[in-house]
């Protein structure tokens, strides 16, 4: 009852995210530097890769990256991404994660060496509760609204969000 309970309170949290994002249509006025957002996600995540044996690497060489928008959400959008990235990656493997300056833009991606999503999935992955692997997403845990809640964030903030995958190479979400 109480793992039961858990999992419901996460479903809610989730759609209540979910909902405020959709119904979220301002322009951001507040300047974030993901300089110290994306660092700070990636140390909150450092345990849970060394308990699965998996190295996590960020790259980033510039000393601010600024950008306008919401800085729970950039850090929620990090932490869905990478958490997916460690939790479908094998022991012993590895998550990259880049952020750098482009042209007019800040690009923020997540690379994996695990499973791969199939070119069929890969249309439908940003849906609400659609899950690749049905059987190994419900013991991995998560309420199959993670992606989903990525999806708003990055169109909230203006972004456009990209997935190359290739099964058993890996993922890159950018």
């Amino acid at each position: 009852i109480h793992g039961q309970s858990i999992r419901l309170s996460d479903l809610v949290s989730d759609l209540l995210a979910l909902s405020r994002l959709e119904n979220n249509d301002q322009a951001f006025k507040t300047q974030v530097d993901l300089q110290q957002v994306v660092p700070r996600v990636c140390a909150n995540l450092q345990a849970v890769a060394q308990a699965q044996q998996i190295t996590l690497n960020l790259i980033a060489n510039q000393n601010s990256l600024m950008v306008f928008g919401d800085d729970k959400a950039l850090a929620q959008m990090a932490t869905n991404i990478i958490d997916n990235a460690i939790k479908y990656t094998s022991p012993l493997g590895t998550v990259t994660v880049t952020i750098k300056a482009e042209k007019d833009c800040v690009e923020f991606s997540v690379q994996d060496d695990g499973l791969g999503i199939d070119l069929d999935d890969q249309q439908r992955i940003f849906e609400r509760f659609y899950r690749v692997d049905k059987a190994r997403s419900k013991s991995l845990g998560g309420t199959g609204l993670g992606l989903a809640i990525v999806k708003h964030i990055v169109q909230s903030h203006r972004g456009t969000l990209n997935l190359k995958s290739v099964i058993n190479q890996g993922s890159t979400f950018t």
